[in-house]
């Protein structure tokens, strides 16, 4: 039972790493693009992420 929790924290942390990353780098992209001003915060940002992801990852 300790191995499938344990497994499970593994794929949600490298989950959020990976959601995490990808907003930083389109906010990141967003604020130079838009001369320090970005369209959408950051918050936006990674809930988009985190619903393509969702949507994406049946399909893997």
């Amino acid at each position: 039972m300790r191995i499938i929790l344990f497994a499970t924290i593994a794929i949600l942390t490298k989950f959020l790493a990976f959601v995490l990353l990808i907003a930083t780098v389109w906010q990141v992209t967003d604020v130079v693009k838009h001369q320090w001003q970005p369209q959408t915060s950051f918050l936006d940002k990674s809930w988009q992420v985190i619903q393509l992801a969702i949507t994406i990852l049946p399909l893997a």
